[in-house]
């Protein structure tokens, strides 16, 4: 899994929480009640023949997911966790 292969590489125990990359109010939750510092974004899909059948997909998971990802740890830089 590819996690635990983060994890090896970190040399500690991540968080891992499931949520859909476009929807704001689920990545500022998470951002902010899990104390989040960084962020490695891996949640867009890569495959070139299907980003032609549905490019609208693409788009809104790679372009906008991006853009809410940016937005909210904007909104967050510097406010204390709710830990």
């Amino acid at each position: 899994m590819s996690l635990e292969r983060v994890q090896s590489i970190c040399g500690r125990s991540l968080v891992f929480r499931h949520a859909d990359i476009r929807d704001e109010a689920a990545i500022y939750d998470i951002i902010r009640c899990c104390g989040v510092t960084a962020v490695v974004h891996l949640a867009g899909p890569k495959a070139a023949g299907e980003s032609n059948v549905q490019p609208m997909t693409y788009y809104e998971n790679n372009v906008l997911g991006t853009m809410r990802l940016v937005s909210v740890m904007t909104k967050t830089k510097g406010q204390e966790a709710c830990l």
